[in-house]
């Protein structure tokens, strides 16, 4: 209903949606457009990323309240 209402007085409105696409392991990973990655070693070769672009080292989020620790740790 607010969507419509503020539609109506001439708001637009946008969604900005960012995926953590590169989480996780998964064997013989293919992306949506047949770029392949190697997750296990964190290697994007069609994006390009690799293990540099990366927090380093790799740590866990131990307080997900705590914004510093999540955006420098891996999710």
């Amino acid at each position: 209903m607010i969507l419509t209402k503020k539609s109506h007085n001439f708001f637009r409105i946008y969604v900005d949606v960012v995926f953590n696409h590169m989480t996780s392991k998964f064997p013989n990973a293919t992306g949506v457009g047949g770029t392949t990655a190697d997750t296990y070693n964190k290697r994007y070769p069609g994006v390009p990323y690799g293990p540099e672009h990366f927090n380093q080292p790799t740590c866990e989020i131990t307080t997900y309240p705590d914004p510093v620790i999540v955006s420098d740790n891996e999710l």
